[in-house]
């Protein structure tokens, strides 16, 4: 099972969603926080893909919080209309932030 660190929090986003849009049941979220080291990192697989993004700022720990939103949602059947406008609206400040970065 091969592994990909995803580099851009946009690309991460959009893959562990696809993940998750593909086969709810079978897919997981994880995440592990180095306190030693400062650094959280995000694991969301399928057993077939597995996608991991390391997170080493505090400001950018609020990423984590809008991924488990969206993925909450799409387990749990909400409302789709409202996970994709979420998706939509996160992915959009996403590449606002990422243009403000440079």
């Amino acid at each position: 099972m091969p592994s990909a660190y995803v580099q851009k929090w946009e690309h991460f986003f959009e893959a562990a969603i696809d993940l998750c849009l593909n086969d709810p049941f079978k897919t997981r979220v994880t995440i592990k926080y180095k306190n030693n080291k400062s650094l959280a990192l995000i694991k969301v697989t399928d057993d077939k893909k597995v996608f991991l993004f390391k997170i080493m700022e505090e400001a950018d720990l609020k990423k984590i919080d809008s991924l488990l939103r969206v993925v909450s949602q799409i387990l749990t059947n909400n409302e789709e209309e409202s996970m994709q406008e979420e998706v939509h609206q996160t992915k959009e400040a996403a590449k606002k932030k990422s243009k403000k970065r440079g």
